[in-house]
């Protein structure tokens, strides 16, 4: 008679390392820029300095988050345009 055999593994522990991302927003047109974004330190008051922007069309402002160029109807907040980099 054979004896029965105990196997013993090791218990498996599965570690993840913690996410210390920052928070970065990502935008879409058609999208809305959150409140806190909406304020004049945001503003991009010379387009003409930063390659790719133009004259923000009458009720739009330029407004640059991180690297992120973001075309914001003023009183909306509605995103119209965006350069990511």
């Amino acid at each position: 008679q054979q004896q029965p055999r105990y196997v013993h593994s090791q218990p498996s522990y599965v570690y993840s390392q913690p996410s210390y991302r920052s928070y970065n927003p990502r935008f879409q047109r058609g999208a809305y820029l959150p409140h806190e974004y909406r304020q004049r330190g945001y503003y991009v008051n010379n387009w003409h300095a930063h390659q790719g922007l133009y004259a923000p069309p009458y009720g739009h402002q330029w407004m640059q988050v991180g690297s992120d160029f973001l075309l914001v109807a003023v009183a909306t907040g509605l995103i119209a345009n965006l350069l990511v980099n």
